[in-house]
């Protein structure tokens, strides 16, 4: 994958030549420093931005041949996506904020979602009226609400105290753990790499190491950095 942005002076390259490979129920870490691509690697798949050159497959599936229409469609179906700043929404309460994100796939049945994040007795609260750690639950409640098949993260814990973020990535672990999804998270937390079984080091757009961790540590056991 290639993807570049105009600078005025010419084009800097924030995917350089990207080759990356996902495999069902990867729990997979993105590393690097600020700007080094990260966020646009994890768009990009994740088919909110489009690439300049490249191929990314689903399957058999090229998404960079589907019409607008058609990756709205994709993403509806198949995309679930946390992000550092939540982006509830302020004029639905945390059970219609839920309900959204369950709506798009038609989904009825979210109650164990709402259980295992331990939202159930604030569904009723407007997002002001929540912690930074319990809107995130929200966040990730209304992400898993659509049954991902993919899930994207982007520094879900980066606004979150050791406590919080540690609870957060507790409940992505043990989502995954009962459902086939695929997570891929970027962060600048080092110690969260311990908990993926593939790490992958990022750098000025380039991918400049690969490692797979033979042992998975939980959440609890981390190291925060």
């Amino acid at each position: 994958m290639v993807k570049t942005y105009a600078d005025g002076t010419g084009k800097i390259y924030a995917l350089n030549d990207v080759s990356i490979e996902v495999e069902e129920k990867d729990f997979m870490v993105i590393l690097g420093l600020s700007g080094s691509g990260k966020s646009t690697l994890i768009n990009v798949m994740s088919a909110l931005d489009n690439c300049d050159l490249g191929k990314i497959l689903y399957d058999d599936l090229d998404i960079t041949q589907l019409k607008e229409k058609e990756l709205v469609t994709f993403r509806r179906a198949n995309i679930g996506f946390i992000f550092q700043s939540y982006y509830l929404l302020p004029d639905l309460n945390v059970e219609n904020n839920i309900r959204m994100g369950a709506n798009l796939v038609n989904n009825n049945d979210y109650k164990d979602i709402i259980e295992m994040l331990n939202i159930g007795d604030y569904l009723k609260r407007m997002p002001y009226q929540l912690s930074g750690g319990q809107q995130q639950r929200v966040s990730i409640a209304r992400a898993l609400a659509k049954k991902p098949k993919v899930l994207f993260c982007d520094e879900p814990t980066g606004t979150l105290d050791e406590i919080h973020g540690k609870q957060v990535l507790a409940l992505l672990q043990k989502y995954q753990e009962n459902n086939s999804v695929s997570i891929i998270m970027v962060t600048h937390n080092q110690g969260i790499s311990a908990m993926a079984n593939k790490v992958v080091r990022f750098k000025s757009g380039k991918i400049i190491d690969v490692v797979k961790n033979d042992k998975v540590l939980s959440a609890a056991e981390v190291r925060w950095s």
